[in-house]
């Protein structure tokens, strides 16, 4: 997974989903990094 659609990806969650996972937006860039090095 590429860096841009691992942050579309977190983007087009909803707060429900992202608080049931506990990540912030300010999570997101960190995030979509280690998703798409993986």
């Amino acid at each position: 997974m590429r860096y841009r659609s691992a942050l579309a990806l977190l983007h087009s969650m909803s707060n429900a989903d992202r608080a049931d996972i506990g990540i912030k937006p300010a999570d997101f860039p960190r995030i979509a990094r280690e998703m798409s090095v993986r």
